[in-house]
């Protein structure tokens, strides 16, 4: 909602965020106050966010999957009986990963 907010009060010129009515009286017009709503409401849920430490939690999770993963790859190159070539396997996998890691 706030893009959507954010779209239509760039589309108004500076004169336009306020109207005059019949009587004289100034008001702000409702895309205004919808985005500055709009905007508040992203800021408290940014907020909640970092009080929960849920980017920590998905950090933990993502860590949990990755060594899930690794524990899958030793097990299917050892039942291989690749000999050397499964170290070989496992080192590439090890910079691959190292180098997804950087890009991420």
């Amino acid at each position: 909602m706030k893009n959507i907010f954010r779209e239509r009060v760039a589309q108004l010129s500076e004169e336009q965020w306020r109207h005059t009515d019949d009587r004289g009286g100034e008001q702000l017009r409702a895309e205004i106050a919808l985005y500055e709503r709009a905007l508040d409401r992203a800021g408290r849920v940014l907020a909640d966010i970092a009080r929960l430490r849920i980017d920590e939690r998905l950090t933990a999770i993502t860590e949990e999957q990755a060594h899930t993963l690794v524990q899958v790859f030793t097990t299917v190159l050892d039942r291989l009986g690749l000999g050397e070539q499964a170290a070989q396997v496992r080192e590439l996998v090890a910079v691959e990963m190292e180098r997804l890691g950087e890009a991420g």
